[in-house]
């Protein structure tokens, strides 16, 4: 499984999508995802996440896992 690895959600990866889809804050992120806010901050501050919640972002975002993940 992802926490197997220590994988985290990059946040500076994160943004720098965010930032090319015109997706402007966390909150916008976390209203296009259909994610809890508290949940998404904590998650882009490297707390862990489901496979669903990856796979929510990655949607969203229009990227691979690999292209929002970093590993410890």
């Amino acid at each position: 499984s992802m926490k197997d690895h220590n994988a985290k959600i990059d946040k500076d990866l994160v943004e720098f999508r965010m930032e090319s889809l015109g997706i402007a804050s966390q909150v916008d992120l976390s209203e296009e995802t259909g994610l809890d806010y508290q949940n998404l901050n904590r998650i882009l501050n490297g707390a862990p996440f489901s496979s669903a919640t990856l796979t929510k972002l990655c949607q969203t975002l229009h990227c691979h896992p690999a292209e929002i993940l970093s590993f410890d």
